[in-house]
């Protein structure tokens, strides 16, 4: 059981009993096992407030605490499927995998933290930056394969050999064994190919990655439009940078320098702050998105896109998402889309 588990009730003014905590977190420890984008949108829905669009996904996740402790509640309960959705995200990041990775850059995507003004259970978003951070350098290490070790072969084909010359009534065992030593080389063998093509995989795209990035930051122009970025609208520039990145980035969670990057492009708009409102004039840049009311940039985009007032956009998201009024510069706003772009990617929401 995580060490903060109590902590986080009692933060959401829910006193724990020792063993409704242990029955809670074995329903954590079920849940975090799953794999599926979906499963995972619904869990930072459900812990940010942000409308849980499922209800089959409810009742699921109740049903998993349900059936360890008949005493859960199965209805208003939302402060403690907040709390426990949180804990499963936070389980699932444990895990250190491909998956947890995307859980964590949807996560912190949904969660805008250099936008936001309050926040529930932080140190769990704390994890999830830190597990970003971490993880973004073992995902790009390219670390050589170790040749396997295969079976000797030669004691057990001269066992057939003796068989088959002195007693052929005796052959079918030794055969046996050579066929078994030399399906399980076979099995050794390939694994052993698959992590090798793995790794040069791995270090194509990193070399590719690494390679685009540093061309696009020395040419310092949008891909698209090829005009420098400090000519720019700011609000276009910004847009602009975060997109151009998102489609250079091969590999999830994105490199460690992105905001860096993003920075470096910016250069020419350092000073500029928007408020949400004002970025109304970037409405068709969410074209390419979902508006799934998951992510604050893209909602507030494609609502503007749709036809809504950029007032009224602004602060139903403002109020939505807990965003500060603030105005935000241009290096915070495109790093902030760019996640979004890659969460929508590990969600299969954009193309």
């Amino acid at each position: 059981m995580n060490a903060m588990f109590g902590e986080w009730y009692r933060a959401a003014e829910i006193e724990p009993k020792s063993a409704n905590l242990e029955l809670r977190w074995k329903g954590v420890e079920a849940l975090k096992t799953r794999s599926d984008p979906k499963f995972a949108e619904q869990l930072v829905r459900l812990h940010l407030a942000l409308g849980c669009d499922s209800d089959e996904f409810l009742a699921d996740f109740r049903k998993a605490f349900f059936d360890l402790d008949g005493t859960f509640r199965m209805a208003q309960n939302d402060i403690e499927l907040q709390v426990l959705s949180g804990a499963v995200l936070s389980a699932i990041l444990d895990r250190k995998d491909q998956f947890s990775d995307g859980v964590a850059l949807t996560f912190v995507a949904a969660a805008a933290p250099e936008l936001r003004k309050k926040f529930f259970l932080k140190d769990i978003l704390t994890t999830a930056v830190k597990h970003l951070f971490n993880r973004a350098s073992i995902v790009r290490s390219t670390s050589s394969q170790a040749r396997t070790q295969l079976v000797n072969l030669e004691p057990i084909i001269e066992q057939v050999k003796t068989a088959a010359s002195s007693n052929p009534a005796t052959l079918g065992s030794p055969l046996e064994a050579a066929f078994k030593a030399i399906g399980d080389s076979l099995t050794k063998l390939n694994s052993n190919l698959d992590s090798r093509l793995d790794i040069i995989t791995r270090k194509q795209d990193v070399l590719a990655e690494e390679a685009n990035i540093v061309w696009w930051l020395f040419a310092g122009a949008s891909t698209s439009s090829l005009q420098p970025f400090a000519l720019e609208h700011p609000v276009k520039a910004t847009f602009g940078a975060a997109r151009d990145l998102s489609s250079l980035t091969l590999i999830i969670p994105p490199p460690i320098a992105a905001s860096a990057y993003l920075a470096q492009c910016l250069a020419g708009h350092v000073s500029a702050t928007f408020s949400l409102e004002s970025l109304a004039s970037a409405g068709e840049t969410a074209d390419e998105l979902s508006s799934n009311g998951l992510f604050p940039l893209t909602t507030l985009l494609k609502n503007v896109a749709n036809g809504k007032p950029p007032k009224r956009a602004a602060n139903e998201v403002a109020r939505l998402f807990k965003l500060t009024a603030a105005p935000a510069t241009t290096p915070t706003l495109a790093f902030q889309y760019y996640r979004e772009m890659l969460a929508q990617r590990f969600l299969g929401k954009s193309q």
